[in-house]
């Protein structure tokens, strides 16, 4: 055997190697291709569920809403009455029987005095008998002894018109002279509300407890 035969024969050797490498290559990805395919399909269609779940969640999911109450409020009700509210996280509200539930309000601790007339904390609330309804208007509208009156104007909260009277306070009974009172008259078929703030001490935050006073009677539901 010449080398010039030699060298043929290994030239073709190698052609075959290399044509039988890139053949078997060529089958692999062809054989795979499918397969490859599908896992993609299948990744891009758990990416769409995936995505469909967090835009639209499911209906029990856990979700926040603008409606969830913050942890800057508290909620209480009254079931003698059938109502119920949210008033200041740092507040207190304290009772001596369950009528008395969910009826006095203070920025510290308090205690109900035998005699409730009494003020004793900053907002209180009283339920109005409907057939003294009139009568209870009349008074607050109307100077009196004890108050004279600011200003008086139905004003709408929640889809409720309410009475709000702001007086002060002439010094004739326990509130020193000019001291501030803020009542809200909520009409109700069945349990109206007076829902009342008054200065207590010369360092009231009065416009701070003001906004208290809304709040509360904003957040208020009959059950």
């Amino acid at each position: 055997m010449t080398l010039h035969v030699f060298k043929r024969k290994i030239t073709k050797g190698f052609v075959i190697v290399f044509l039988i490498f890139y053949g078997l290559l060529f089958y692999s990805v062809g054989k795979y291709e499918p397969i490859n395919k599908l896992f993609k399909s299948k990744v891009n269609s758990i990416q769409k569920i995936t995505n469909s779940s967090l835009e639209k969640p499911l209906p029990y999911a856990d979700t926040q809403t603008p409606e969830v109450i913050g942890s800057h409020v508290k909620l209480c009700a009254n079931t003698v009455y059938g109502y119920q509210l949210a008033y200041p996280g740092d507040w207190f509200t304290t009772y001596n029987s369950d009528d008395q539930k969910c009826r006095f309000f203070a920025p510290y601790s308090f205690v109900i005095t035998k005699l409730v007339e009494d003020s004793f904390a900053p907002i209180e609330i009283e339920v109005i008998p409907p057939w003294q309804w009139e009568n209870t208007v009349k008074f607050y509208e109307n100077p009196n002894e004890f108050y004279n009156v600011l200003s008086s104007q139905n004003v709408e909260i929640a889809d409720k018109i309410v009475k709000k009277i702001e007086t002060a306070s002439t010094g004739s009974a326990t509130i020193p002279r000019g001291f501030t009172k803020v009542t809200y008259l909520v009409l109700d078929a069945k349990i109206p509300l007076r829902i009342s703030y008054v200065q207590l001490e010369s360092t009231d935050n009065v416009n701070g407890y003001k906004d208290d006073l809304k709040q509360i009677v904003e957040s208020l539901k009959y059950f």
